[in-house]
């Protein structure tokens, strides 16, 4: 943020007026909560849900454990017990050892304790985020009441750790405290019990006082997320996060708009001043001039200035916005976590020992690691002139030496061949620019044989056709429900929405052959474009958007408009392409600064 900033600052020749920070919502209920926040059972049936379909065996086994328990967990009232609850926010891990804890040992017995992971007797600090649930043999003779933690638990759990921060088992602050390696300041030891009062505004605050020091002369206002969300709602500005990445731009732009409206309507006189002015006003009119609601405020403004509305949905409709992804790339561990067997079980020859010393030294009793992590890719050139493409492990990141470099991925990528030249200067990171015939894309993600790429250039549709995927999109499973009911043959079905709405929602076989016929066209451009690819984009065609399309129910209709919408997203997109083919193509690599104002082109 600071360098996008920096660049503004630097095109414009001068510092922002003022800055935006988006702080998160506040003062709502859960979605379709009716002000019942959901239950620590829902939290965790919600949280376990896609861990459920991961790839990674170990995780998915043991979420099937737990969604397993918290089925035939008879009392739900159990789960407010700290020690319960946290065996269902670790997956059923010891956070110290990485081992497995039966739920009935935590029940029945006394074998794990609940330890603080910044000990009571630096911090007094009960919340759950400095919790967790461990062996109390683990706990009374490795962790102690030592902190940082021992070197020995954090070698063996971060990456349960990482895990668990990444699915929202665990939050920033706690997995903060398991990894942090210096001791707590004196400083902060005082301060910490006052800080526990909101982590988020401390937080937010702390990022304020950055800006200031980078931007003195700039004032930085505070814009909650809510009032550019209500924007949104109440002039009915259409975002749909599975079609493109442009509600971003959208969301941040309708943050200055919403914070530079409340900003001057409180500007306007004191706190005090306008309390005592409602407590004055007579009529609603006198009332909706000094209110302290921001979506009061934000109404009045737009009714009093029509044109200003007029220019925000314009703008929003852009299709001209600078999208720039931040270049990706992992910096951890060396190898993928997962332990193989050893050869004689696992089929592989070789193996990297899960230690250099003692018995775990020997790979071919206690197996050990395989696949070495990656971090970028390479562009090189073999003794016969052709290009190929290989990514770079990151335990050869931080090499300086450029010709030992390049022998090292030499015998990653080809063995014992030792003739092609890499450009170790131009690298390829997940999420890099690349041109390829003449378009842009975006490498999403890529392997020894196959590239993944999505055009960069966002899929847009006009507003109507906006609304209508939106609607399909919410609507998708009681259209699937009306549909086995006895709406096999239908042409349409008519939901009724809320009173608020002077229309209903109608699904129909017309509207869906229109996006159709707009997706097939889009896909026929990449193709022209991306000849690369005709069988991947001729099979994906055929799958979702096939010829006898028009036959199908409403339901099959709309789900496959859906499915085919995805794969022009960073998500799901899906345009693949063999590695050999892509390098050879004579793709160009485009650097682009932090805004997108400015970017260099590479031929690789």
């Amino acid at each position: 943020a600071l360098k996008i900033a920096y660049e503004i600052k630097k095109v414009a020749k001068s510092s922002p007026e003022m800055i935006m920070m988006e702080v998160t919502r506040t003062n709502k209920a859960e979605k379709g909560s009716k002000g019942r926040k959901k239950s620590r059972k829902e939290q965790i049936e919600e949280l376990i849900k896609p861990i459920l379909k991961d790839k990674d065996v170990l995780y998915k086994n043991a979420a099937s454990n737990v969604k397993k328990e918290l089925d035939e967990l008879e009392d739900e009232l159990k789960l407010k017990s700290e020690s319960i609850y946290l065996w269902f926010m670790q997956l059923g891990f010891d956070m110290y050892s990485f081992e497995r804890i039966y739920l009935e040992d935590v029940l029945k017995s006394d074998k794990y304790d609940i330890d603080h992971i910044v000990p009571q007797s630096s911090i007094k600090d009960d919340s759950l985020d400095n919790k967790v649930l461990v062996s109390k043999d683990v706990n009374e003779k490795v962790k102690k009441d030592a902190y940082p933690l021992n070197q020995q638990i954090v070698s063996k759990c971060l990456s349960l750790w990482k895990y668990l921060k990444e699915k929202n088992l665990i939050s920033d602050k706690k997995y903060n405290a398991l990894v942090r390696r210096s001791e707590l300041t004196e400083d902060e030891i005082n301060d910490f019990i006052q800080r526990q009062i909101n982590v988020t505004n401390y937080s937010n605050k702390l990022v304020r006082d950055i800006f200031k020091i980078a931007f003195p002369q700039t004032k930085i206002i505070f814009q909650k997320a809510e009032n550019a969300s209500f924007i949104r709602n109440e002039y009915d500005i259409t975002k749909v996060r599975e079609l493109n990445d442009t509600h971003h731009p959208v969301d941040a732009y309708l943050n200055i708009v919403a914070g530079d409206i409340l900003d001057k309507h409180y500007s306007l006189r004191n706190i005090k001043a306008r309390e005592k002015a409602m407590k004055l006003a007579t009529t609603d009119e006198e009332k909706e001039k000094i209110t302290c609601n921001p979506e009061s405020a934000i109404k009045r403004y737009f009714k009093n200035n029509d044109d200003a509305l007029k220019l925000v949905q314009e703008t929003c409709e852009k299709q001209d916005m600078l999208l720039t992804f931040r270049e990706r790339y992992p910096d951890d561990a060396f190898y993928d976590q997962n332990i193989k067997a050893k050869p004689e079980r696992s089929k592989l020859n070789a193996l990297t020992p899960v230690h250099t010393k003692g018995k775990m030294s020997d790979f071919t009793k206690y197996g050990g690691f395989d696949n070495l992590s990656r971090s970028y890719f390479v562009v090189g050139t073999n003794s016969k002139r052709k290009k190929v493409m290989t990514s770079v492990p990151i335990m050869f990141m931080n090499m300086t030496d450029k010709e030992d470099l390049n022998e090292k991925i030499c015998a990653t990528y080809a063995g014992k061949n030792k003739d092609i030249k890499f450009d170790l200067e131009n690298k390829i990171h997940v999420n890099s620019l690349v041109e390829l015939e003449g378009e842009r894309f975006s490498l999403i993600t890529a392997n020894k044989e196959l590239a993944r790429l999505i055009p960069f250039n966002s899929l847009f549709l006009e507003e109507n056709y906006r609304k209508y995927l939106k609607m399909i999109i919410k609507r998708l499973d009681q259209i699937k429900k009306k549909v086995n009911e006895g709406f096999q043959g239908a042409d349409s079905i008519t939901f009724v929405r809320n009173k608020r709405s002077e229309n209903n929602d109608v699904v129909s076989k017309e509207m869906n052959l229109k996006l159709k016929k707009i997706l097939v066209d889009e896909f026929d451009k990449v193709e022209r474009s991306y000849s690369a690819t005709k069988e991947n984009i001729k099979e994906i065609k055929g799958k979702y958007l096939l010829e006898d399309f028009a036959s199908l129910n409403l339901y099959e209709q709309v789900n496959n408009i859906i499915e085919a919408v995805k794969l022009f997203n960073r998500k799901d997109g899906n345009f693949r392409i063999s590695m050999d083919k892509f390098i050879n193509q004579n793709p160009i690599l485009i650097k682009t600064s932090k805004t997108g104002l400015f970017e260099k082109k590479i031929k690789l």
